[in-house]
């Protein structure tokens, strides 16, 4: 669990990042960092109801296509946008038992 929660850590930082070097992304990022930061508390606090962890993947999923369209469009923000999606998607990685 703290594996996830350092990624959660992560991302919440990274969209702050985010938005200082790509402001246009502002409105979707504050969303995100609201969210994300939301949700990380009580998942300290008292770990999260199956229905906050919904909540969580389909806004990181969100947030995920959100960076992969603009990436799209503009190849420049390659550099700062993939380690995000990578956190991204090692959060949404199935768990192996």
């Amino acid at each position: 669990m703290s594996s996830e929660l350092a990624c959660l850590d992560e991302i919440y930082g990274r969209c702050w990042a985010i938005n200082v070097n790509f402001p246009d992304t502002g409105p979707r990022m504050a969303s995100a960092r609201q969210t994300i930061g939301r949700l990380k508390n009580e998942a300290v606090k008292r770990g999260l109801t199956p229905q906050e962890v919904d909540e969580l993947a389909e806004e990181i999923v969100s947030l995920r296509s959100y960076l992969l369209e603009i990436m799209k469009d503009y190849p420049e923000t390659r550099s700062e946008f993939e380690p995000q999606i990578h956190a991204i998607n090692y959060l949404l990685e199935p768990v192996s038992k």
